[in-house]
């Protein structure tokens, strides 16, 4: 049965329950009064109707109301334009997996929502060519993950606007007799472009004195990608980098599935889980900003930036950081 187009489907079962009610109810006094009076109960509605049979029948159809108003509330969402209101564009097809999932999945409901993916994700959709009515119940699933896919291949790609910078406010005149006192020492700069920092991939990091002495430069920076895929002691870890970064963000527990052990001193020394892998250096602490560039969101942390060897590096950060930004992996 599709999907109601107006609501004299759920008034029809409301009156089909409200029947099958007074029915079950009915049979009841009758047994009681056979009960009393000595005589076999009758197990046969007044209606022609099993008790048992009456009673799944009117189950069913509660369910099924409760499945067209379920309906109707995301059929609402799509009239109104906020079926993915404060939803991120790499996250719409997630989203509308969901959603059908809850869904009776008639072909009218898979359609709906198949247009209102395609209207918010268009251009994934023309990269896909794939078309809203080839989207069934037996592909919907596959197709809305690859559309999140392709979003985030999207997004990666997208050429960025800079952001603007905050105007300088003017000093107050000296006043005539009073002298002007210099600051003294460097101006503490929180310009992420300012040039004791750099930025790779949307990561902005101070170089350090002790790598530039060690030849270790912000260049040379490259990240452990946190993908699909991945194995580790032969258990695949699951979890999203941003491809194009050379610096990455994992949480401490994933660092730890990685076998990576994150001790509490300002230097800590991370040495895997198992004695026969080799063990990996911390530099220590950096004042860095974190920059998700498909979220637009950035903040100052210290992170504990880890030494993988061969000029592999990364940043551990946790879930109080992950939180600032807003994002969780």
């Amino acid at each position: 049965m599709d999907a109601p187009t107006s609501s004299d489907e759920i008034a029809t079962l409301r009156q089909i329950v409200a029947n099958l009610t007074l029915e079950l109810e009915a049979l009841k006094q009758e047994q009681q009064q056979q009960q009393t009076a000595g005589q076999p109960a009758s197990s046969q509605a007044p209606g022609g109707h099993d008790a048992e049979t009456a009673d799944k029948s009117r189950q069913a159809l509660k369910d099924r109301r409760r499945q067209l108003e379920r309906d109707r509330r995301i059929e609402a969402l799509i009239d109104d334009g906020t079926l993915f209101k404060d939803i991120c564009t790499t996250a719409l097809g997630t989203r509308t997996y969901f959603l059908w999932d809850e869904t009776s999945k008639s072909p009218g409901m898979t359609y709906r929502l198949a247009r209102a993916l395609c209207d918010a994700s268009n251009e994934a959709f023309l990269q896909l060519d794939v078309l809203p009515e080839e989207m069934t119940a037996d592909n919907f699933e596959d197709v809305c993950m690859r559309v999140d896919d392709m979003a985030w291949r999207l997004e990666e790609f997208r050429p960025r606007q800079p952001e603007p910078k905050a105007e300088a406010v003017a000093a107050p005149a000296a006043r005539k007799g009073q002298r002007h006192r210099r600051r003294r020492g460097p101006k503490r700069q929180d310009d992420p472009d300012a040039s004791n920092s750099y930025t790779i991939g949307g990561i902005g990091i101070a170089p350090r004195a002790e790598d530039s002495s060690s030849g270790r430069q912000g260049g040379r920076l490259s990240h452990l990608p946190l993908l699909p895929g991945l194995l580790c002691r032969g258990k695949e870890i699951r979890g999203r980098a941003y491809q194009g970064a050379q610096v990455s963000l994992i949480t401490i527990a994933a660092a730890q599935r990685l076998g990576v052990h994150v001790s509490t001193s300002s230097r800590p020394t991370l040495s895997p889980l198992w004695p026969t892998a080799e063990p990996y250096v911390s530099r220590g602490r950096a004042r860095i900003r974190l920059r998700i560039p498909a979220e637009r969101r950035a903040a100052w942390v210290r992170p504990v930036v880890v030494d993988f060897g061969d000029e592999c590096w990364d940043v551990l950060v946790g879930a109080d950081v992950l939180g600032r930004l807003q994002t969780s992996m």
